[in-house]
């Protein structure tokens, strides 16, 4: 085995390991005291290997610290509810932590905290919850606030929509945020739903508040 597929094993492993943890601390009521200290949750989901285990284990602690207001029955239901999905087909720790090690930027584990959290209490669905995650995760981290601007402008006034950046729209277009109709821009753009739910449960604004 190369040292590269030596790695790539490590990661397998690790991704498995912390998957389980992650899993026992969302639906442990000791939830609260795995927050304030990142030392405490390396504790909880083994040795930092690496810079990059030091980063993912800071995304948890972001992802973890927007679910902290959830009451534990909600949260026990709601990884019952996903790992019970037939369309789901994966464990909920180890899908989490995949997606936490890819995402980037300071403020996306937040957001998919705060996606997590809205599934949980019953204001989205599975499969919303999927596609705002997808959306989390194509979207560039420096054009989070640019959704909200769209959005905004669409509603006010479409020729101010030609002081945006396409690359920005374009960008929110590859997420699955937003579509156009005709040509690009103009009349023809439009928020999907997964956009107008992105802005509805304020993932830009919670996030940047918890910086």
């Amino acid at each position: 085995m190369t040292d590269e597929e030596q790695r790539d094993a490590d990661r397998v492993d690790l991704v498995k390991d912390w998957g389980q943890g992650l899993v026992e601390v969302l639906v442990s009521n000791e939830l609260v005291d795995h927050i304030p200290v990142v030392k405490t949750i390396s504790a909880v989901f083994g040795a930092v290997r690496s810079v990059r285990d030091a980063i993912l284990i800071q995304k948890l602690k972001d992802f973890l610290g927007a679910l902290q207001e959830v009451p534990i029955g909600e949260r026990v239901a709601m990884v019952q509810q996903i790992q019970a999905e037939p369309g789901y087909r994966r464990r909920v720790g180890e899908h989490l932590v995949e997606l936490l090690d890819r995402v980037d930027g300071h403020r996306k584990p937040t957001m998919i905290g705060q996606v997590f959290a809205a599934y949980a209490q019953g204001q989205i669905r599975l499969t919303m919850v999927q596609r705002l995650n997808a959306a989390i995760e194509r979207l560039p981290a420096h054009e989070i606030d640019v959704v909200r601007m769209v959005r905004d402008t669409l509603q006010t006034n479409r020729l101010d929509l030609q002081q945006i950046d396409s690359e920005s729209i374009y960008a929110m277009i590859n997420a699955g945020l937003a579509y156009s109709e005709s040509s690009f821009g103009g009349d023809g753009l439009k928020v999907t739903a997964t956009g107008l739910a992105f802005l509805d449960l304020q993932l830009d604004k919670d996030s940047r508040q918890r910086l």
